[in-house]
């Protein structure tokens, strides 16, 4: 395919236009999970070609004909509108540079000549293996050990944008398979949906698992409620009710072992082996790994055994800016050590790191993070439960800038702040409060937040129509690998501000354009094929 693109470059105008195009179309989705400069200068080459090809007028007529595409560049416009209500243009010129592919890349895709279903499928394919050869990157450095936190692994996008890719990644690999008749590709995209089950586990990416899971488990009820064979049409779901059921079971037994202890304070040691009192402080109610992380701890013995072993003070900071002893004595409780200097020097020199580096429980560097995931989870939120600490802990953060975007919504419901004004008036909002987040200068980590506080009532629900209204318009729905992309979107963007930063805004400008406005020439099966015409 590229071969060929790259040879039509020399034959006529016309040809030479559309090879650049599949070309930039190619950087483009390669970009999307492997480089920010590869997202931009595809639509950098993008653009340049449409706009130096001309046939201006067809294109026009194109455009104000199609109402979908019109009711869709509404987000675009809403951000342009509610400029008139911002007090800082500096931000909201830049704001408006990065969702910059909301406006280009449905006109030029509209316009477009129709794809083949072969050159549909080279660009999925294009993405699954920029998406392979992404995570092949990080998972090299991590296991030599050049990166220590699994997360990550994603080395060029964010890791929450990234987990977000690999999740829709192998709904494009599932597709893949049953558009495939090749035994060899086949094998590779079943060895790909492996692959990318096996990294989501490997990192921890809690949000791409749960995602991958619902997904999975409401597509395989659709697509079994059509089948014809009465024993699938009931079976499965039964069966994927009983393995819903089994999971959550283990769920909850985790949970309830995590936060059971059987500590007993009549019975425990009052002295360690070397004649030191042992404090036991149960009523913090810090509970980890089933037990109280606050029992059997001598400090002084702690004290002299670290500063042996390490050259950083046990009164100073680990390398994530929290007390090292804190960071110790969690440590040492998750491998139900005590807190002394037998636990100190049973530690491996690995280990001595480990703590140094800030981490603070040993599951969080098992090999596979979704169980170190899950317990840091569990940990955040009994944190916050008793203590009210949200800062460095990733839902407990949420929860607080939640709240306060609810109050700052509620100031101006109306109309919101302007474009650009949510950071501004949401750090604004945290300091006056003297939040533990005052000085964090972070958004609210939900889009539809996000939305409200720039644009208030009106401006949201502009935006939130001019997404849905082409969806229904062209029955968009009746595509599954669209319902896939577009319900990860929908998901993600309640824990997190997906369209406020590059790669986030890319991913869903382009495959939204892609399935939505982009024509495809049709083919003779239709089942879930990339075959409504949109014009």
């Amino acid at each position: 395919m590229i071969v060929n693109t790259i040879t039509h470059l020399l034959s006529n105008k016309e040809s030479r236009h559309r090879s650049i195009f599949l070309l930039s179309l190619t950087v483009l989705i390669v970009g999307i999970p492997f480089s920010r400069f590869l997202m931009s200068l595809g639509g950098l080459m993008l653009s340049v070609n449409w706009l130096v090809e001309g046939n201006w007028k067809n294109k026009f007529n194109q455009i104000i004909s199609c109402r979908g595409l019109l009711v869709f560049l509404l987000l675009y416009a809403t951000h342009i509108v509610w400029i008139l209500f911002s007090n800082d243009y500096s931000s909201a010129v830049q704001e408006l540079r990065i969702k910059i592919p909301l406006l280009y890349l449905p006109l030029i895709l509209f316009t477009a000549e129709p794809l083949t279903k072969k050159e549909s499928l080279y660009l999925l394919k294009m993405y699954v293996l920029a998406t392979i050869t992404s995570m092949l990157c990080g998972f090299s450095l991590y296991m030599i050990g050049n990166v220590t936190d699994a997360r990550d692994m994603a080395l060029f996008i964010s890791y929450v944008r990234f987990e977000i890719n690999i999740c829709f990644a192998c709904f494009v690999s599932f597709y893949l398979l049953r558009n495939t008749e090749k035994s060899y590709a086949k094998i590779l995209l079943c060895l790909s949906l492996l692959w990318f089950l096996f990294f989501m586990f490997l990192a921890g990416y809690l949000t791409g698992i749960v995602l991958f899971f619902v997904i999975g488990f409401i597509f395989l009820i659709k697509t079994t409620r059509a089948c014809k064979e009465k024993l699938l049409r009931s079976g499965v779901p039964i069966f994927s009710v009983i393995v819903l059921l089994i999971g959550f079971l283990y769920l909850f037994n985790t949970i309830k072992n995590y936060f059971d202890t059987d500590f007993d304070l009549q019975t425990a040691a009052k002295t360690t082996p070397f004649g030191n009192p042992y404090t036991h402080d149960t009523q913090k109610q810090h509970i980890e790994n089933g037990s109280y992380i606050y029992t059997y701890v001598c400090e002084p013995e702690m004290k002299e055994a670290w500063n042996k072993r390490s050259g950083i003070d046990f009164y100073d900071n680990d390398r994530n800016g929290f007390p090292i002893k804190n960071t110790l004595i969690r440590f040492l409780n998750s491998k139900n050590l005590h807190k002394d200097r037998q636990g100190v020097e049973s530690l491996s020199e690995k280990e001595i790191t480990y703590v140094e580096n800030g981490i603070a429980n040993y599951t969080y560097v098992c090999r596979f993070g979704l169980v170190g995931r899950f317990y840091s989870t569990l940990f955040e939120i009994n944190e916050y439960y008793t203590t009210g600490y949200a800062v460095g802990y990733s839902l407990p953060q949420r929860f607080e800038l939640w709240k306060a975007s609810i109050d700052v919504i509620a100031q101006h419901f109306i109309i919101g702040e302007g474009t650009g004004e949510a950071r501004k008036v949401l750090t604004e909002k945290l300091s006056k409060d003297n939040s533990q987040m005052r000085n964090k200068d972070m958004k609210s980590h939900n889009q539809y937040l996000s939305f409200l506080i720039s644009f208030g009532v009106i401006g949201f629900l502009s935006c939130m129509f001019a997404v849905v209204y082409p969806v229904w318009k062209y029955k968009s729905f009746k595509m599954n690998l669209f319902s896939v992309f577009f319900l990860i979107v929908l998901f993600s963007m309640l824990t997190e501000d997906t369209l406020d930063q590059q790669d986030g805004v890319t991913f869903f400008a382009f495959f939204y354009s892609f399935f939505v406005f982009l024509p495809q020439l049709p083919t003779k099966k239709r089942d879930d094929n990339l075959t409504v015409d949109k014009k």
